[in-house]
């Protein structure tokens, strides 16, 4: 798992998996969920994340689990 805050565009987010989405859905109008198409989640984007969450608590979390390597499925 990664997380990415860009701060110019106010933006969050967790990347879940290596591959890449082929849509997204709208769960609120600032959160999205992006998918494959055998609907595998792989990231969810955070808009407007400075309003929605405590980023200094992201963040400290980011520097924890961002350790950069691939995420891996539970057996």
């Amino acid at each position: 798992m990664r997380m990415e805050y860009d701060p110019k565009a106010d933006a969050l987010y967790i990347r879940l998996s290596p591959r890449q989405p082929d849509g997204a859905v709208e769960v609120e109008p600032y959160l999205h969920v992006d998918t494959t198409a055998d609907d595998h989640i792989v990231g969810i984007e955070v808009l407007d994340a400075s309003k929605h969450l405590d980023l200094a608590e992201v963040l400290r979390w980011e520097a924890l689990v961002d350790d950069g390597a691939e995420p891996k499925l539970a057996a």
